[in-house]
């Protein structure tokens, strides 16, 4: 299951907050691997941006000492690095920015972004509700089913 951070915006009116939460999925990020540049640039990372870069450089001034298999190994090393620190990249921008970390959740976004609009809005949904018994539903066809085609005739 994925885990969740949510941001509000800190200058806005508490009540209001549900409507620019930025949910920030923690673990690996793809598009942070195979653009790092675009990502920074998406994301106004800019510090973040200005040592990738430098470090870009400095791979490309050491190819000449190192060769150019050594130096392939680091510039992929940077962009795992930079995909593994997204996330805490984006939060730390976030929180200078003013945001404020409303909390975290576990599973899938359209989950995550019921569960904390619910939970600011004191409403519990009916998905989520522990009393809502899901394993009564009934067999269309009343008879045993067998396999995954089964035969509505009885004939399996």
């Amino acid at each position: 299951m994925a885990i969740y951070t949510v941001f509000e915006d800190g200058s806005i009116d508490p009540a209001e907050s549900g409507v620019s939460a930025i949910f920030i999925k923690d673990g690996f990020s793809w598009i942070a691997f195979l653009l790092p540049i675009p990502f920074l640039l998406y994301h106004r990372l800019w510090i973040g941006l200005l040592m990738y870069l430098v470090s870009i450089i400095g791979i490309g001034v050491l190819a000449n000492y190192l060769g150019d298999t050594w130096s392939g190994i680091s510039a992929i090393s940077l962009a795992i690095l930079v995909a593994l620190e997204a996330a805490t990249l984006r939060e730390k921008s976030l929180t200078k920015r003013g945001w404020v970390e409303a909390g975290s959740f576990e599973g899938s976004l359209h989950k995550c972004e019921l569960t904390y609009l619910c939970e600011i809005s004191g409403r519990t949904p009916k998905i989520l509700d522990p009393n809502i018994n899901t394993a009564n539903y009934s067999n269309p066809l009343h008879q045993p089913v067998t396999g995954l085609f089964p035969s509505p005739e009885n004939t399996t």
